[in-house]
């Protein structure tokens, strides 16, 4: 103290740009003409990244009365300041404080204003003691939360697979904590669950936050993701989801190949160049080598006993032997054929699968991303998508089920909000419709924030380290995700012969035979009788 009144100016803090942005002020030395002054000029603080009301601080006011001190000291509570000394300027300054968690007054109103007298003749030993001896204990906290399951459930939003006495994950924390800590929650649910806050340069916060910076809540939860530029408006309890949580693409899940198209897809193009090439190169030496008389009745030959339809074989050795490789060649082709073709069937083939950035962008796919999301993306990753071209991309959850309906279209949201309505996006059988990236778009992790100034927050923060350390955490959502699976069961998928052929096909295949049929009978019944093919081919 003697120090402080033998300068005009002392300087405790002097930041230069070697200090780490992040930083919070350990202590403050304020100067003011009147309690006016100090009043308007407490505000301009809040407005600092490195603004702590934990910090402590030392008031020095030129002209102070003793009826300015209620109105100094209820300014002082309303932005969360509890150390603090505040001291006339004389010669011989009197010292004063209050402690707004004595008798349990929790940090919203003090009983006393505490006065330790002349500075030279102050009794007391330590003018900053700590004044928490009560804690959080009778306490009455105000949280509010969105509805976002799992973390935080409004009970009068619960859908037939929730428990009726099921309460998020967050809930289920911060009521674990209240035991611990004897005191009580007053939970307030809203319809903001996809606004995302942004924060000002001055802190100011834009969306559901500002409650905080306001005193109309104390704490905020449900699914809240942790920013830098958060982190410096307002403090937070993290730990108790980390390594959990990122942000992905999703697209349409391929589709199966149509059963019909099995016929062609069996074998891949060099494999049918190839069967061509020797199915002609054939043709050609025995027309050469044998020179029959009908030479579409040969190319007949070779298609029947590539289908296994037995045909007798006339003609001299020579020709029985030549002929017999293509039979031996058309047997394994054919055996080949269609035990792959089963195959095929049982385990069907699906179209290509669009699964990374590339591929969007090759198949030109349009984004269909929630209002929330934009505004994230852009304020955190600095990612600016086009606009939606599709309806039913408001929410995450309608974006997700636009895009598992349509291949032309991808969303991005938040991997455990598809994982945890996953039966929104199955078929009957289980089969999913959505397909999620396996490269994370970004990781997040998730917090609960409490207002600048919240008192306890190191012991807060470990009792959530130590829920979750114990398992509890963790068993709590296993028995969420059990209790929700186990309302949805899956139908068991029968082993049924189905092929699905394009009317046009079916209607031109069963015409051109019945042509053929008909074709048969008119040559059979005009033409005269030929010899056989291979008999007596030549002499």
């Amino acid at each position: 103290m003697k120090l402080v009144n033998s300068f005009n100016v002392v300087s405790l803090l002097t930041k230069t740009t070697r200090l780490s942005t992040s930083s919070l002020d350990e202590s403050y030395l304020i100067s003011a003409e009147n309690s006016t002054n100090l009043i308007h000029r407490l505000p301009i603080f809040k407005k600092d990244p490195s603004w702590n009301p934990n910090g402590r601080f030392l008031i020095l006011i030129n002209g102070l009365f003793k009826d300015d001190l209620t109105q100094i000291f209820d300014t002082l509570l309303k932005y969360h300041i509890i150390d603090v000394l505040v001291v006339t300027e004389y010669l011989n300054p009197e010292l004063y404080t209050y402690n707004p968690f004595e008798n349990y007054g929790c940090g919203r109103y003090y009983g006393r204003i505490i006065e330790y007298g002349k500075c030279t003749r102050a009794q007391q030993k330590s003018l900053y003691p700590y004044k928490l001896f009560t804690g959080l204990e009778n306490c009455t906290i105000k949280i509010v939360s969105p509805h976002w399951p799992p973390y935080s459930i409004d009970p009068l939003k619960k859908r037939r697979y929730f428990n009726k006495t099921q309460i998020g994950i967050e809930e289920f924390i911060l009521r674990e904590i209240s035991v611990l800590e004897k005191f009580s929650i007053n939970l307030t649910f809203t319809d903001d669950a996809e606004t995302f806050t942004t924060i000002t340069r001055d802190m100011s916060a834009i969306g559901p936050l500002y409650l905080l910076q306001e005193n109309r809540a104390d704490i905020m939860m449900g699914g809240m993701i942790l920013t830098h530029p958060r982190a410096k408006a307002f403090n937070y309890i993290y730990g108790h989801l980390s390594f959990t949580e990122d942000i992905r693409y999703q697209v349409q899940k391929s589709s199966v190949v149509p059963s019909w198209k099995n016929v062609y897809l069996e074998f891949q193009a060099i494999v049918w160049t190839l069967f061509i090439l020797t199915f002609l190169t054939f043709f050609i030496i025995f027309i050469i080598l044998v020179k029959p008389k009908d030479k579409g009745q040969v190319i007949l030959t070779m298609f029947a006993y590539l289908f296994l339809n037995g045909k007798k074989i006339g003609g001299n050795s020579f020709t029985k032997y030549l002929f017999s490789t293509w039979i031996w060649f058309a047997y394994l082709i054919n055996t080949y054929y269609q035990s792959s073709l089963v195959s095929l069937i049982a385990n069907p083939s699906l179209n290509y699968q669009i699964s990374n950035e590339m591929d969007l962008v090759k198949y030109n796919l349009k984004p269909c991303v929630s209002q929330g999301m934009r505004n994230y993306l852009l304020s955190v990753e600095n990612i600016l998508l086009e606009k939606n071209e599709h309806e039913g991309c408001e929410t995450m959850l309608e974006s997700i089920k636009t895009v598992s309906k349509s291949s032309d279209i991808y969303t991005i949201s938040l991997y455990s909000l598809y994982k945890y309505n996953f039966h929104r996006f199955f078929d009957e059988w289980g089969n999913p419709s959505v397909h999620s990236f396996d490269q994370p778009l970004s990781k997040i992790v998730y917090t609960i924030y409490l207002y600048k100034g919240f008192p306890m927050l190191e012991k807060l923060r470990v009792h959530v380290l130590r829920l979750r350390e114990n398992g509890m955490i963790e068993n709590y959502i296993k028995n969420m995700y059990w209790q929700k699976t186990r309302q949805h069961n899956l139908l068991e998928k029968r082993n049924e012969s189905y092929v699905l052929v394009p009317w046009y096909v079916l209607v031109g295949g069963y015409a051109l035979s019945i042509g053929v049929f008909f074709l048969e009978i008119l040559v059979k019944k005009y033409s005269s009788k030929k010899p056989n093919l291979l008999v007596n081919c030549h002499n």
